[in-house]
């Protein structure tokens, strides 16, 4: 079949990831609740996580440049 293997797009994770980021701080603040959001430790590694990651590929993108595009390429 000769699938490649391939890292999620991030376009396509980007969109969503933010949707849902939404969803979850309209609803603790629907209830006047985002101390309680903001105290969960769970979310609160989910966001340093995403941080450090979304951080990481913007660095990426900018040292990598046009080899982000290049198949074999180390950076992709």
């Amino acid at each position: 079949l000769q699938l490649k293997n391939s890292p999620p797009y991030i376009l396509d994770i980007l969109p969503d990831t933010y949707q849902h980021l939404r969803l979850i701080l309209c609803k603790y603040e629907e209830n006047q609740r985002l101390t309680q959001l903001s105290e969960n430790d769970y979310f609160k590694v989910y966001i340093d996580s995403l941080m450090k990651k979304s951080k990481r590929a913007i660095r990426l993108f900018k040292e990598a440049k046009e080899r982000m595009y290049e198949e074999q390429s180390q950076d992709r």
